[in-house]
């Protein structure tokens, strides 16, 4: 009988944990094969334009809705596992502003996704908040419940990096609709 070792375990954990699992793979290629050329670009980011994005998204197969919105802000939308998300960017890079905002250079972006209407209490979105790190829950004055996190370009940031963080958000999505079905039920036996 073969003994696990303490690496095939740890290597088995991590292939199955969504938040690792891109990172733990690429990890893998490059012990498997050595350093190879990726189809990725490894150029660092300082700042980006809500168009690079867009087109960024598009490549990597996900549908974006591209343009501005009602206050002449950048407007990106799209579908992450079955929540619509809409990217919000700040910082502009002064040096940098253009007419067309979707041209403009900014130094970070917000996710922001929409999960409409739902009935989670306070207390369990202030429990939610206080126990996660990187991202919010809150209502909106129209009380669409939504989850969000910011990524930063402080220091720059790779390709990699920015699929990296949607990978995360999106594992963070699973987990979040899970705790809303759960206040649910929670909060149903309470009336019940």
């Amino acid at each position: 009988m073969s003994e696990i070792s303490d690496q095939d375990k740890l290597e088995s954990e991590l292939a199955h944990d969504p938040i690792n699992k891109s990172i733990f793979l690429r990890r893998k290629l490059v012990d498997d094969f050595g350093e190879c050329e990726s189809s990725i670009e490894s150029k660092v980011y300082n700042a980006i334009s809500p168009k690079w994005l867009s087109n960024f998204l598009t490549s990597l197969g996900y549908e974006v809705e591209f343009g501005v919105d009602t206050k002449n802000q950048p407007l990106i939308r799209t579908n992450l596992t079955g929540q619509i998300c809409r990217f919000f960017f700040y910082g502009e890079k002064l040096d940098h502003k253009l007419v067309n905002k979707n041209d403009t250079l900014f130094y970070s972006f917000t996710i922001v996704a929409y999960f409409g209407c739902h009935s989670v209490s306070p207390e369990n979105l202030i429990f939610w908040n206080s126990n996660r790190r990187h991202m919010r829950a809150f209502y909106l004055s129209d009380n669409d419940l939504c989850l969000a996190t910011d990524i930063r370009f402080r220091g720059g940031v790779t390709q990699e990096y920015i699929i990296d963080s949607l990978e995360w958000f999106k594992s963070r999505l699973a987990l979040f609709n899970e705790f809303i079905n759960d206040c649910t039920r929670e909060e149903v036996a309470c009336v019940n």
